[in-house]
């Protein structure tokens, strides 16, 4: 478990560390010659045998407010001090509003220097405080009266703290792992080291671990917890790592950098949040500092303008800053002016990620499903809303959720997961089986309109069901109409989609038609004449011959490459197969244009247009110069 210090400047947060655990926690030159502290100090002690607690002892001066911040960041608990001969102080109320802005929720309000003062100032200064306590987190926790000259005082503070730490939950070790840094320094002898609190996850000795801002990966030399040395360290552990790889000269690392996990291994500029107005100069478009971990870092708010009932002095509003950092849902913030010299408000992080494709309602509804304040209920909301689904990665890298913690999130069987080459979609089972039944139900309206269309295209049957659909709705349909495939509901052949045994009706001067254009169409080699060679041939109008063609597009005879372009369902085969050919022969299974130009021994016009082709039918995917195939099926 890990107590900060707070309250004002001079009225005895050091003592009470040095008091608990003998270590002096002011180790600079300056702040030994001024009695002032001015940097981040930390200590360890075991409060019984199987507790052992870290300290943080923050600066109580209004200069220093931003280091103040950066020390609170992962703490447990707060010693919260009041010395009796000045009462609270500036800094002791905006302490104070800070802790409850980062969500600081535990701790205890110790009154110092009690030897220096009469009963009556010590009575009055008690009452002071009790008043400022009225409402916050600290008005039902312990109390305790110290002085330095009384040892006993500070025995009955330990039990205090050992009962609190008793009594708060352990922390899991659930998500992917983060440390804030606090300090960060070079050891002779062993190299770079590292100390912060780690907000999630697990970090093991030996393990590789991604620095941010500069996106390198590093080594875990060596690990110690709470002082002490360990192999692993966990959530709410204060920890100092001395870290090992080439890539350390290539860098330098500060107070405010994270260690993260791979998979969370991001920095953005932009982010949603909840922020919680308490001074009215906090405006919209303004620029302040916020501090966020143990980052100092420039910005702009914009309020959104919809504001839900429920929310009080809350706001929703988009975080603007100068650089990019770390951050992730759930993480806290403080808000300060320009200057730094006043606290103006704070929040907390709901969306790191913005998309900005999302406008008006669609924003609000967003916004309302990842304010939610568990993984659990953001997941139902977001599922309840978006009947395609979403991205299973996306999701878990939203509420930091590894893939086995999955399953206590939501029961296996409320889900299903659709795969898919982008990754792995996740939906609301009873979201799948009703866009099945509508599905098929679009398909059966098609046939009754077009009785002489063998298929409904992928592009129309989805639009018919989402209005203006966007790319997972795209893919979430794709991948649906597979898996009614593999049923047997579904027939889907030339990137047309019908019913199981449905047949087309053919027009009555169709087949003699057919008869006289089908052997042009006919080629060992794919070398099958346009549109323009095919009418002066047959000696056939333009407009004839189109008809006739676009008949048996629907009747699933022949496939429509281009607008100048047909071929039999067998000869688009044979271009799939050598599609799979090349795939399988050539490096990272890529492709490009000229590779299959030459593999079939075609023109690069027609290699090109039979390639947009099958990207269109996601049969391939283009990405720059090279396609790589989705899908090794043929058409039936």
């Amino acid at each position: 478990m890990i107590f900060a210090t707070a309250g004002h400047v001079d009225h005895g947060k050091t003592t009470i560390v040095t008091a608990l655990t003998g270590t002096n926690t002011d180790r600079l030159p300056e702040e030994k010659t001024r009695g002032l502290t001015i940097d981040l100090g930390f200590a360890y002690t075991n409060l019984s045998r199987d507790v052992r607690v870290g300290f943080v002892d923050v600066p109580g001066h209004e200069r220093f407010i931003k280091t103040m911040v950066a020390g609170i960041g992962g703490i447990d608990a707060v010693i919260f001090v009041v010395a009796l001969d000045d009462g609270p102080k500036p800094q002791t109320y905006e302490h104070l509003k800070i802790l409850e802005l980062m969500g600081v929720g535990l701790g205890v309000v110790v009154f110092t220097k009690s030897d220096a003062v009469g009963a009556e100032h010590s009575l009055f200064a008690q009452k002071k405080t009790e008043q400022m306590l009225i409402g916050t987190f600290l008005e039902e926790s312990p109390r305790c009266v110290v002085s330095k000259n009384d040892e006993r005082t500070f025995i009955k503070l330990s039990e205090i703290l050992l009962n609190l730490s008793r009594s708060k939950t352990k922390r899991e070790t659930c998500g992917y792992s983060r440390m804030l840094i606090d300090r960060s320094f070079s050891v002779v002898g062993s190299g770079q080291v590292v100390t912060g609190s780690i907000i999630s996850g697990e970090i093991k000795k030996g393990q590789s671990i991604s620095h941010l801002p500069s996106g390198q990966v590093i080594k875990v030399r060596e690990l110690r917890v709470h002082g002490l040395e360990a192999t692993i360290g966990g959530k709410g552990e204060r920890c100092a790592i001395n870290l090992s790889g080439k890539e350390l000269s290539g860098f330098v690392i500060n107070r405010g950098d994270s260690l993260v996990s791979d998979f969370i291994a991001h920095s953005t500029s932009k982010f949603f949040a909840i922020v919680k107005v308490t001074d009215k100069g906090l405006k919209n478009r303004y620029a302040f500092h916020l501090h966020l971990g143990t980052s100092d870092l420039i910005g702009k708010i914009y309020f959104y303008n919809r504001v839900s009932e429920d929310m009080e002095n809350n706001r929703y509003a988009l975080i603007i800053l100068n650089s990019e950092c770390h951050v992730m849902k759930g993480d806290r913030f403080v808000i300060r002016d320009s200057a730094a010299s006043t606290t103006l408000g704070g929040g907390i992080v709901i969306d790191p990620w913005p998309d900005r494709k999302l406008r008006g309602k669609n924003r609000y509804d967003w916004l309302l499903s990842v304010a939610e304040d568990s993984p659990k209920k953001v997941l139902k909301s977001l599922l309840s809303t978006h009947s395609s689904g979403l991205w299973l990665d996306n999701f878990r890298r939203l509420c930091n959720i590894r893939i086995s913690e999955m399953p206590s999130i939501i029961p296996l069987k409320d889900i299903t997961i659709v795969p898919s080459k982008n990754g792995q979609l996740i939906a609301s089972s009873s979201s799948v089986e009703q866009l099945k039944v509508r599905v098929i139900e679009e398909v059966k309206n098609f046939h009754k309109e077009n009785a002489s269309a063998s298929g409904m295209t992928l592009k129309k049957l989805t639009e018919s069901i989402f209005n203006k659909p966007t790319k997972i709705d795209e893919t979430f349909i794709n991948e649906l109409i597979e898996i009614l495939v593999e049923n047997g509901l579904i027939f889907k052949t030339g990137g047309l989609v019908a019913l199981k045994g449905f047949k087309a009706a053919v027009s009555a001067n169709f087949e003699k038609a057919w008869e006289r254009i089908l052997p042009f169409l006919k080629s060992e080699n794919f070398k099958v004449p346009v549109i323009a060679d095919l009418t002066i041939r047959l000696g056939m109008p333009d407009k004839q011959l189109k008809s006739i063609l676009k008949e048996a597009v629907n009747l699933g005879r022949i496939v429509k490459i281009s607008e100048k372009r047909y071929f039999l369902k067998g000869d688009v085969n044979r271009l799939r197969i050598l599609c799979n050919e090349l795939s399988l022969d050539m490096p990272n299974a890529q492709f490009t244009a000229a590779n299959f130009r030459d593999k079939a021994k075609i023109g690069r016009n027609m290699a090109i247009e039979i390639l947009e082709y099958f990207d269109s039918i996601r049969f391939t995917v283009r990405k720059g110069n090279v396609r790589t195939v989705l899908r090794r099926g043929l058409d039936k």
